[in-house]
């Protein structure tokens, strides 16, 4: 008697729901990606515009931890090895 898995059985992600938790991933996804854009382009406006260059500081520095915490959300779903030891330090 075998004890094959069937694709079914895997899981693969944290959640109880499957599908749900793909749609979760997916979504962090996308923002890591936005995120990514926009701080980019932060960056650009900071260093060609002396005079923008507290906003886009700011703007910068809140995409980063909207990007940080998006990391730990992708780990706890599924997509990741990060510890919890370094998930309880982002999260604080």
């Amino acid at each position: 008697m075998s004890s094959q898995l069937n694709q079914e059985d895997i899981k693969v992600t944290n959640f109880q729901d499957d599908e749900l938790g793909e749609l979760a991933l997916h979504a962090t996804w996308e923002i890591e990606i936005l995120t990514k854009a926009v701080i980019d382009q932060a960056k650009a406006i900071q260093d060609s515009h002396d005079s923008l260059w507290s906003e886009a500081f700011l703007m910068k520095g809140l995409l980063m931890r909207i990007k940080e915490l998006n990391s730990v959300v992708m780990a706890s779903i599924g997509d990741g090895d990060m510890p919890m030891t370094d998930i309880k330090r982002i999260v604080g």
